[in-house]
């Protein structure tokens, strides 16, 4: 039996699919009709090479997709992976947008400070209120005693220009009296007679005469200084002093407002270590040499110290706002008290006092020379009276010891006499 054969493309093949349906080729579909095979039975069925690279394809281009597929979703993955690192880092933004205002709103804050609210015990607060309290009692304490200062300084002064002047009489009425005593005394010696027996009686009356003179003397050489001068050194004390306490005062002031500086100061410090903290994680998110688990683990520890830096914050600036507005307070009821103006007022009537002593000083100039010749004329009696005038002290002590001397030997003569006399008897 012959075979025929006959070569069919696939495209063949289609179509005599479609001759069955009667739009195909007559022959063929004859052939099928006859034998139930579009070939028939003797026919052998062969594909060529181009046949078969036409069928392969579709199988190329399946797995083609499917890679393509798989590629496709790895770029999705991917890309949705840098979209929730975006969304991260925007979030990370946004926190550190958010710490950052609200640490600067703190830091620029003016809320007055309750002491209620702080949520710590501050040691440095305690002892700042401490100095406070110590202030206004300094300042209650400076401005009582001043005033009693200034009242009893001035009367001081006014009593010592006074005394000046009583003093001054008294020396002179004084020199008057010794000097009428003496005169008294020389006419009366002019009058007695001279005997042995009253040598010592009148050498003790000098003696004692002496002593008053001497004292006379002393007291107007003290008189001799200047009181208005006693009371101005005196004024100069008094100012010197006050001054001194008013030092105390300011250098009070002066701490207290250091101790406000050093809490807005510090507020301020730890507001820029965290400003500058949230610098340096922005300049991690734009760098991409910084790993999300480095980034993620800067923000954990800046945020796990935020609460206590915000507290830190308010209550240092809002405690370092009221220190400062209470010492502003203090001070200006300070110069309202103005211890220092009465203190000047007080000066003034001090050196009106020691002014008013020295016109008394100089209305008794010509007092005091006359006080001063009766001295000396006091002094030229009592030389005479002993018989010294012109003699050295030491010799003049010698004379005395010699006429004491003397007098009591003729004391013992007299008892001598008299024993002899009764035993005579």
């Amino acid at each position: 039996m012959q075979i025929k054969s006959i070569t069919v493309n696939a495209a063949g093949m289609m179509a005599a699919e479609k001759g069955n349906q009667g739009n195909g080729v007559p022959c063929v579909n004859q052939v099928k009709t006859q034998g139930g095979s579009m070939f028939g039975p003797a026919c052998k069925v062969t594909i060529s090479r181009e046949g078969k690279n036409l069928s392969s394809r579709p199988a190329a281009q399946n797995g083609t997709v499917v890679q393509d597929v798989k590629e496709e979703r790895k770029l999705l993955r991917q890309q949705e992976e840098a979209e929730l690192i975006k969304a991260i880092r925007e979030g990370y933004r946004e926190n550190l947008n958010e710490i950052e205002k609200q640490i600067s709103e703190y830091n620029t804050s003016y809320a007055g400070f309750e002491r209620k609210k702080v949520g710590y015990d501050s040691m440095l607060m305690n002892e700042t209120i401490e100095e406070q309290e110590k202030l206004r009692t300094t300042m209650q304490n400076q401005k009582q005693f001043q005033a009693e200062e200034n009242q009893r300084r001035a009367k001081e002064a006014r009593q010592m220009a006074a005394q000046c002047a009583q003093y001054k009489g008294e020396i002179d009425e004084n020199n008057r009296d010794l000097y009428t005593l003496l005169q008294t005394m020389k006419e009366t010696e002019k009058a007695e007679d001279e005997q042995e027996n009253d040598g010592a009686a009148k050498d003790r009356s000098t003696s004692g005469t002496a002593a008053s003179a001497t004292a006379a003397n002393d007291g107007n050489g003290a008189a001799d200084l200047s009181m208005g001068d006693v009371i101005k050194s005196l004024a100069a004390q008094f100012v010197s002093s006050s001054i001194d306490r008013e030092r105390v005062v300011q250098e009070m002031f002066a701490g207290l407002e250091e101790s406000g500086r050093w809490f807005l100061d510090t507020a301020d410090s730890i507001t820029q270590s965290v400003l500058q903290r949230i610098s340096g994680i922005r300049a991690a998110l734009d760098d991409e040499s910084f790993s999300d688990e480095q980034i993620a683990e800067m923000m954990q520890n800046l945020q796990d110290g935020m609460v206590q830096n915000y507290d830190n914050v308010r209550n240092f600036r809002s405690f370092g706002l009221q220190v400062m507005s209470d010492v502003k307070e203090d001070r200006l009821q300070h110069i309202e008290d103005t211890p220092l103006k009465n203190v000047q007022q007080t000066k003034r009537s001090m050196m009106l006092s020691a002014a008013d002593a020295a016109l008394g000083e100089a209305r008794q100039s010509s007092l005091d020379k006359a006080s001063q010749e009766l001295a000396e004329e006091v002094k030229e009696l009592i030389d005479q009276r002993n018989e010294v005038e012109g003699v050295p002290q030491d010799d003049r002590e010698e004379v005395r010891e010699e006429q004491t001397e003397e007098a009591e030997q003729m004391e013992e003569r007299e008892e001598e006499q008299a024993d002899t006399a009764g035993e005579i008897k």
